[in-house]
């Protein structure tokens, strides 16, 4: 490929975008390194972002439960456990006035949802957890990278 002459950053919290952007950059060969900025948390958790204004203060205290989904499946791949979503779809399900669009754990750089073996087995690598709910009127969106530690 050609040699790097320009940055284009994009949020992390989009990781559909993201990685879309990516894959166009290496397969139309532009000279252009994609830099993924870290998605900023709140103190509670909730991802930062320009919607949480339209959120109740019972929505947004509501909404921390997509983050504290995000976190479990987070400890089950620092422990090499199986990233099965369906506590994290539960946890979700729990919580009155979040409506629950999507939860998956995926290939990060793909975000192809992993391979049915990997949510059974040991997890020993790297995936991308990702949620969508709709909080009272308001979409929201959030991820975390998975690793084992």
């Amino acid at each position: 490929g050609q040699p790097t002459q320009f940055r284009a950053y994009f949020g992390q919290k989009d990781a559909q975008q993201l990685a879309i952007v990516r894959r166009m950059v290496k397969d139309l060969d532009f000279p252009v390194e994609v830099v993924g900025v870290p998605i900023v948390r709140a103190e509670d958790g909730l991802a930062l972002s320009s919607r949480n204004q339209f959120l109740s203060e019972r929505d947004r205290e509501a909404a921390l439960v997509l983050s504290r989904a995000l976190r479990l499946m987070d400890e089950r791949a620092s422990a090499h456990e199986p990233l099965e979503p369906d506590d994290a779809v539960a946890l979700i399900a729990s919580q009155p006035g979040v409506e629950l669009d999507y939860f998956d754990v995926v290939d990060p750089d793909t975000l192809e949802p992993l391979a049915f073996n990997c949510l059974e087995t040991p997890f020993t690598g790297e995936a991308l957890a990702i949620v969508a709910a709709k909080v009272g009127d308001v979409r929201l969106i959030d991820n975390m990278p998975l690793k084992a530690r």
